[in-house]
């Protein structure tokens, strides 16, 4: 099976929407995943997919992905604040986006002065100080890729180059084989 997460890259949004609020505010995620068996084609001889488009669906009732969003992965780097007065992009539907809020329990809550000041020096920028969109209620997510968060929690083991995405309970979860070495 090759199953591939479909995270974002800020990077390619055209120069005219390179802005702050775009890059840490709305494109804060990537959504969805492909699922194939590697030994299997359709008569095109494309890949069969059992897990497919965006949003995702699947052919197997196991399979079926009910919460898409892409928040930490191999490719996610810079720093997003979620539940702002910012609509999150979700992903785009013909010619309408379809939007959502972060429903994850992670991330710092920007809830005083204090902290939007420590983290507006610590990732420097004054935008996090500064921005009306942020609220008591929003939440600073960084250290979003897979290899700076287990390197933060336990620094002390060796990990795999390679996490890898799963599907548990509708939801996306990354593993990442981790060894002690003496």
């Amino acid at each position: 099976m090759t199953l591939v997460g479909r995270e974002i890259a800020q990077d390619e949004l055209p120069q005219t929407a390179q802005t702050w609020v775009n890059r840490h505010l709305v494109y804060t995620h990537g959504s969805g995943v492909v699922l194939s068996p590697v030994n299997e084609v359709v008569e095109e001889g494309l890949p069969n997919l059992w897990v497919r488009d965006i949003p995702p669906r699947s052919i197997y009732p196991e399979l079926a992905v009910t919460r898409p969003e892409i928040y930490y992965g191999e490719l996610t780097g810079d720093y997003v604040i979620v539940r702002t007065r910012e609509q999150e992009l979700d992903y785009p539907a013909g010619d309408q986006n379809v939007y959502t809020t972060y429903q994850g329990k992670g991330g710092v809550v920007l809830d005083s002065f204090l902290k939007r000041m420590a983290y507006a020096f610590r990732l420097g920028s004054s935008q996090i100080l500064l921005s009306a969109s942020i609220t008591p209620e929003s939440q600073l997510l960084w250290q979003r890729t897979i290899d700076q968060r287990v390197q933060a929690v336990a620094p002390f083991l060796q990990y795999d180059p390679d996490p890898y995405l799963v599907i548990v309970n509708g939801r996306l979860v990354w593993l990442l084989d981790a060894y002690t070495v003496t």
